[in-house]
């Protein structure tokens, strides 16, 4: 699956765009898609937007194999509160997961890393198009197998 890492960073060097923004730019297909959220790490309040709080959040996403199933308004909701995440991984789904699986089932994953870039990939080349035009320092890469 081809994949696009987005590297560009603000004046203060503070990684550009928001999970809010990636997800806007992503769509179409990401409303349609079912996502979970595989993983979190932000120093950020989100009780707005998940109201058992953080921790809650953390522990749904890492206790299930395939994440935390979020409804397209509960991921954005989610997105809208961030701001300064450090480790995201969303996955976007045809259909949720069941065990045995296999990826092909996966559309997109959307990932920040160490808050120093996001890596979003996607089959619907257009996502990639959008990205690629909206963010000037990124880089494409081919992602072997997404499990």
């Amino acid at each position: 699956m081809r994949a696009l890492e987005i590297f560009d960073t603000d004046e203060q060097g503070k990684l550009g765009g928001s999970l809010a923004e990636i997800l806007q730019l992503a769509d179409p297909p990401a409303s349609r898609l079912r996502w979970t959220l595989r993983y979190i790490e932000t120093p950020d309040e989100v009780s707005a937007a998940w109201p058992a709080g953080l921790k809650d959040l953390e522990s749904q996403a890492s206790s299930r194999k395939f994440g935390l199933s979020l409804s397209w308004e509960q991921l954005t909701g989610l997105a809208k509160v961030l701001h300064a995440p450090v480790d995201v991984r969303l996955d976007g789904w045809a259909r949720l997961p069941r065990t045995g699986d296999t990826p092909g089932e996966l559309r997109m994953r959307i990932e920040l890393l160490d808050a120093t870039l996001f890596r979003v990939a996607a089959r619907d080349r257009a996502v990639l198009t959008a990205l690629e035009r909206r963010f000037k320092d990124t880089r494409a890469v081919e992602l072997s197998e997404m499990s």
